[in-house]
């Protein structure tokens, strides 16, 4: 898209249910094609400081992670992703709105989503928890905002756990399997790496925890203890998006 798109195409009558199909029409496909890459690309796009694209583009999204298949998902969460990674003055309202949900509908928030799921659609919980723990890696930003609120999260790695044990006893890794085309939760390479990053994080969030304490406890003399400022720091308002 040219330089004002956004600003010409938000004044077409039609430009709301024209971003309703892109994001629907996501779900139609299960390889990634010029068309999906286009799509997101425009998306990811028209979002970028823009709360109107961003929350409208949204809200479609976290409706289609809610109520399609799970099967049907693989390019709603590659789109979701791309929203969530764009660096600039809206990213952390974004990302609070879509992994925490918005005051009007906090159901359709990542978290939300993943408990409402756990036991009935295991599927959908672990492609929730698993673009969780992919954006941590991809991003300090959501890093350290998803560390600060591990009691919205920390259940899910037990939870891997206990699914892996009831239901993947004794299966072994299925290499040639992506559970973005099976019928059921598999233990795929990609289900270990979610996994083994939920763990890391379970670990980072001990770690902090266990030098908070640390750092509240008398110390001798003068000595005083050092903190230890986290990157990209945000003023960002935990506000919903005005759109």
């Amino acid at each position: 898209p040219t330089a004002g798109f956004k600003e010409w195409y938000t004044q077409q009558e039609d430009y709301k249910r024209f971003i309703m199909e892109c994001v629907a029409a996501l779900t139609e496909f299960n390889e990634s094609s010029a068309v999906t890459d286009s799509i997101v690309q425009m998306l990811c796009y028209c979002c970028y400081n823009s709360e109107a694209f961003s929350a409208l583009t949204l809200d479609n999204v976290a409706s289609q992670i809610a109520s399609r298949s799970s099967s049907d998902l693989k390019f709603i969460f590659e789109l979701l992703k791309g929203i969530l990674l764009i660096d600039d003055s809206l990213q952390l309202k974004r990302v609070k709105y879509s992994i925490e949900g918005s005051k009007q509908v906090p159901d359709q928030g990542l978290y939300n989503i993943m408990i409402n799921c756990q036991n009935q659609d295991q599927k959908r919980t672990y492609f929730c928890f698993k673009c969780v723990t992919t954006l941590t890696k991809e991003s300090d930003l959501i890093h350290n905002h998803v560390l600060k609120q591990p009691e919205k999260w920390k259940w899910a790695v037990p939870w891997m756990r206990k699914t892996q044990d009831q239901y993947m006893p004794s299966s072994q890794t299925q290499n040639n399997l992506s559970n973005d085309t099976t019928n059921i939760l598999q233990r795929t390479n990609s289900f270990q790496v979610t996994l083994e990053q939920g763990k890391s994080l379970l670990e980072e969030v001990e770690a902090r925890t266990e030098s908070s304490k640390a750092a509240t406890q008398p110390k001798s003399q003068n000595t005083r203890p050092i903190s230890r400022s986290t990157s990209q720091t945000s003023t960002a308002s935990n506000d919903d998006f005005a759109g």
